[in-house]
């Protein structure tokens, strides 16, 4: 669900490197009562997004690190040893990291439009006791944009600007929502080398990709999505495999100039043989991908 404006509500969650007394980990957060209302959303089912910064405090980078999506209400987390109660959000298939942090301000430029009235030697301070904080939608594109995960708009109308901000994240969010149902009906495994990773991992490790691409009309459904490693997915975009259902079973079928192909190396042996069924999810009817219109 997206806000009344047509943006998700978003927060900063605030995770140190050390001296982690909630035990926040890469799957979900956790948090004392007085932080309760900053999460709220969740609660009436609202989804939300969440920016992850780590204070210098505790050997942080003083940066933004990661993001996730949150959609699941949260759960109690029993309480802190002073007796309030606490609460655990999950992220959505664990903490997505920025491809490099982002440090509080850069060239000049302070994302959190709450910290930009406050002189720098004060902002430390400033964030005592906002270990869970508001975020605007503008500013969550904007630590996402420096990051490179978002383009960066030349636009000058305001308007303009902030519907193709809120076009982009939404894009980011369904592409990672793709990811997810296409992992998981794939039970976080690669359908051709078998090779599998944690979900907390797979960022690096696995990709979903698309059988028909959408800029060719084909759909963000598990349907039209496959689990392989990146060396296996950068070979099928390369036109160097593709897959033909034969026999009841959707195989393999490999270019000529992969002849003879194999990949030794120490992270492992990677053989394509051509014909060899793929590993697909168990429910063929709603997860396996549909079948050519001529067959």
């Amino acid at each position: 669900m997206v806000g009344s404006q047509g943006k998700r509500p978003c927060v900063v969650l605030t995770i140190r490197g050390s001296d982690n007394a909630y035990g926040d980990d890469d799957d979900g957060y956790v948090y004392p009562e007085r932080y309760r209302e900053a999460l709220s959303p969740l609660e009436t089912g609202e989804a939300m997004l969440a920016l992850i910064y780590e204070p210098r405090r505790g050997g942080g980078r003083q940066a933004y690190v990661a993001w996730a999506l949150l959609s699941a209400p949260p759960e109690p987390a029993g309480k802190t040893t002073k007796g309030q109660r606490q609460w655990r959000v999950r992220y959505d298939g664990g903490l997505i990291p920025l491809p490099h942090p982002v440090a509080q301000e850069e060239k000049e430029q302070v994302f959190e439009t709450f910290l930009r009235t406050i002189p720098r030697e004060e902002r430390g301070p400033a964030q005592r006791d906002t270990s869970v904080r508001p975020l605007l939608p503008e500013d969550f594109s904007a630590v996402l944009t420096a990051a490179g995960l978002l383009p960066a708009l030349t636009v000058t109308d305001h308007a303009d600007r902030v519907q193709r901000e809120r076009q982009a994240v939404e894009r980011l969010v369904r592409d990672r929502g793709f990811r997810l149902r296409v992992l998981s009906a794939y039970s976080w495994r690669c359908a051709i080398t078998g090779w599998s990773a944690p979900p907390r991992l797979s960022h690096a490790l696995l990709d979903a990709a698309h059988w028909v691409a959408v800029k060719d009309g084909g759909s963000d459904g598990v349907r039209n999505g496959l689990a392989l490693t990146p060396t296996v997915h950068r070979l099928l975009d390369a036109g160097m495999l593709s897959f033909a259902f034969q026999d009841n079973l959707w195989r393999l079928q490999r270019h000529k100039l992969l002849d003879n192909f194999e990949l030794d190396g120490l992270g492992g042996h990677l053989q394509l043989v051509d014909g060899q069924p793929l590993m697909l999810p168990g429910d063929q009817q709603r997860l396996w991908p549909e079948l050519p219109a001529h067959t």
